[in-house]
């Protein structure tokens, strides 16, 4: 019973962050359905000619149809799978590809705020056990805080992200840095219980949710940067179930 209400907190959680970005989701599908409408009508024109027209030009703009809508297709399945419900499943993935996903959500915001991101990404090959979604939605949480926290302290295009992964003593650490404001002190040693936010207007579930989600994987969470000089966060998490961080 509390795995399943646990699963359906962070099903709750995923729902809101996406649901703050349903505009520019939606400006993200609509530019590969875009191509794919002009180059059906560059077709359609091309086919109408005599002889039905260039045959080299239309399939190239046949296969640029084909990329648009494989565009599309992954955006969407970013999307649902980002989305599930279910209780916790574990499958073997890869590390990067996870970071690049990751980041993929979040490219909307990102772009938005001109925040210039630095990936460091693991070393080629590197797989752990987890449930996918779950720590997806972890790393994308802390993304988007830090994306909140340049925008409340530094200028249009001023913004810097650092995010890392890699494998240590058998364990796959995660670090994602800013140069926003900082944690403030008063709430350093709470910032990951219910309802403790630095936002205004934040309800304080997020950090909650995503500690929750990565002590079930045997893992750690923490914040380790002083206030006033950005914020840095790790998040380790064992490569097996079952193992715990150090």
């Amino acid at each position: 019973m509390l795995r399943r209400r646990e699963a359906e907190l962070a099903h709750v959680g995923r729902l809101g962050m996406l649901g703050e970005a349903v505009a520019e989701i939606a400006h993200e599908i609509n530019q590969p359905l875009f191509s794919i409408h002009n180059f059906s009508q560059a077709c359609l024109s091309e086919l109408a000619k005599p002889a039905g027209g260039n045959q080299a030009e239309i399939v190239g703009w046949l296969e640029r149809i084909r990329t648009a809508s494989s565009r599309a297709s992954q955006i969407l399945r970013r999307i649902t799978g980002f989305v599930r419900s279910g209780e916790r499943s574990v499958i073997d993935c890869s590390v990067n590809d996870l970071l690049t996903d990751t980041l993929e959500l979040i490219s909307w915001r990102i772009s938005r705020q001109r925040i210039d991101v630095d990936v460091r990404p693991a070393p080629p090959g590197l797989r752990f056990q987890v449930d996918r979604t779950q720590i997806q939605q972890v790393l994308m949480n802390l993304l988007l805080n830090a994306c909140d926290a340049i925008e409340q302290s530094q200028p249009l295009g001023a913004g810097r992200i650092a995010i890392e992964a890699n494998d240590t003593d058998g364990v796959i650490q995660f670090v994602v840095e800013d140069n926003g404001p900082g944690v403030p002190d008063d709430v350093r040693d709470r910032l990951f219980e219910p309802f403790v936010s630095t936002k205004q207007d934040g309800m304080g579930m997020g950090l909650a949710i995503c500690r929750s989600i990565v002590e079930r994987h045997g893992g750690k969470i923490a914040v380790v940067k002083d206030a006033g000089n950005g914020a840095r966060f790790t998040v380790t998490i064992p490569k097996r179930p079952g193992q715990q961080a150090a």
